[in-house]
């Protein structure tokens, strides 16, 4: 019967504390950021990790708690032997229990700094989780500009063959001179090459997310390559303090802090006196085996104190106990009490090193939280600049488009008229796509520094 409760208790504990969930299955086509994440956040090591260290620090604090409580053996001895060539049996099961108590309450320290290692394991599980988030969108936004990029470049150049196929025609009737014709078809090589170029890069992009992503190279995704214009607005003031409030950092650092605190109490504690209590009840006897074998109940009960002072111990203790019959030992049945005083010689060197290190401890724990707030400062900051300075591009990019979409018509009409030159017609449909690349680069790169913004602000982009 005991041994089916222990099976059901650790089956309990590993359902518990090591399922996650039903099995996840990766589609054969993804289609959004939100189906990334959820791929990611099942794939993803480090992210695994963090959760296994959750899992790890709940179980300490069970750990913790427990030492909080008497500890407890039961004990079953048989034993047979000789005495004068008379045989004898004995048998004896015992239930033996052991409190110890720090007057300096060491354990509740512990058990506090377990609590703090919980809290900071959920917090970094949050971190980890939001700087996957960042990571996934930014190469999600990157891999639909490279497929913008990639159609566009696509596009340029047939028409820019077709334009070269127009040269190449009138260079042969002799309306253009080889000059212009060679003009055009360097520009169309230029083209080709970009082209080719932007589908390496492709390639490059989806590689990165799909090992982010941790799933096969095959895989299809199918984004929508239209991005719209974000309406966030922002402001620095707010963004620090947000991030002041809500970045896992800052709340790690100062569960750190307090962890520290708890430790140099902890080590504090070391040098009060500690309390020992034991005891045992049971019953027990060694008989001939023409005598009565019945048991008899035995017992003990006692103490131990022990006292630190300088790098030695102090300890007393005090023990009363009942023992049954024990002819190997030379018992008959009787009580007795024993007093013993002891001092150990320097056998609490450590006492001193582990006070020193927690104050260490406390002071890198205090130094950490400095440098952690003038770090996401300086994030914030850096991601609020960087998103204003990409709007102010987006918006530069997408008239230099509007005029150059007004030019391109303008030289297409004097084409026809023969009023422009067919390279002169190419160079200004490359420079139209070079403005419309640029402005598809700024929007991603407003895109990216708004997710950046809100991460450095603690949060996931809504």
């Amino acid at each position: 019967m005991i041994w089916r409760c222990m099976l059901l208790l650790f089956g309990c504990l590993g359902t518990s504390f090591f399922t996650y969930g039903a099995e996840y299955t990766i589609p054969a086509q993804i289609v959004s950021l939100s189906q990334c994440k959820d791929i990611a956040s099942k794939n993803y090591l480090p992210l695994q990790i963090a959760r296994d260290e959750v899992v790890l620090a709940t179980l300490k604090i069970t750990e913790a708690k427990r030492n909080l409580f008497p500890s407890a053996a039961i004990k079953y001895q048989e034993n047979e032997g000789t005495i004068d060539n008379n045989p004898f049996t004995g048998k004896r099961y015992d239930l033996e229990f052991k409190q110890p108590i720090s007057l300096g309450g060491k354990d509740m320290y512990v058990l506090k700094q377990t609590k703090k290692e919980l809290n900071i394991a959920n917090e970094n599980l949050k971190k980890v989780s939001l700087d996957l988030t960042f990571e996934i969108a930014q190469n999600y936004y990157n891999l639909i500009y490279s497929e913008n990029e990639f159609k566009t470049l696509l596009e340029l150049k047939a028409e820019a063959f077709q334009l070269l196929n127009l040269a190449q025609s009138k260079y042969k009737l002799g309306v253009i001179s080889e000059l212009d014709y060679f003009n055009a078809k360097h520009l169309y090589e230029q083209i080709e090459f970009k082209t080719l170029s932007s589908r390496s890069n492709l390639s490059l992009v989806k590689l990165g997310l799909c090992q982010k992503l941790d799933v096969d190279e095959k895989i299809r995704f199918d984004f929508p390559l239209t991005l719209s214009v974000p309406s966030d607005i922002f402001v620095l003031e707010d963004c620090v303090s947000t991030a002041m409030e809500k970045r896992a950092e800052m709340r790690i650092a100062g569960d750190y802090l307090l962890y520290s605190e708890y430790g140099k109490k902890a080590a504090k504690a070391n040098s009060f006196p500690r309390v020992d209590l034991v005891g045992k009840i049971g019953q027990g006897k060694e008989t001939y085996e023409f005598e009565n074998r019945d048991l008899k109940t035995e017992w003990l009960l006692g103490a131990k104190v022990e006292v630190p002072f300088g790098a030695n111990t102090a300890s007393a203790s005090y023990s009363m106990d009942k023992k049954a019959q024990s002819l190997s030992s030379y018992h008959s049945g009787d009580e007795s009490q024993s007093r013993e005083y002891k001092i150990d010689i320097l056998n609490n060197l450590g006492i001193h090193t582990e006070k020193k290190q927690s104050e260490i401890d406390h002071k890198k724990a205090m130094n950490d939280l400095d440098e952690a707030k003038k770090k996401i400062i300086q994030e914030v900051k850096e991601s609020f600049y960087a998103y204003q300075k990409s709007s102010i591009q987006r918006k530069s990019s997408k008239s230099k488009v509007v005029f150059l979409e007004k030019d391109e018509s303008f030289t297409e009409a004097k084409t026809k008229n023969n009023k422009a030159k067919i390279a002169e017609l190419l160079q200004v449909k490359i420079n139209r796509v070079q403005a419309r690349l640029e402005y598809l680069k700024s929007l991603t790169e407003v895109n990216i520094n708004i997710c950046a913004l809100y991460k450095a602000r603690g949060e996931e982009r809504p």
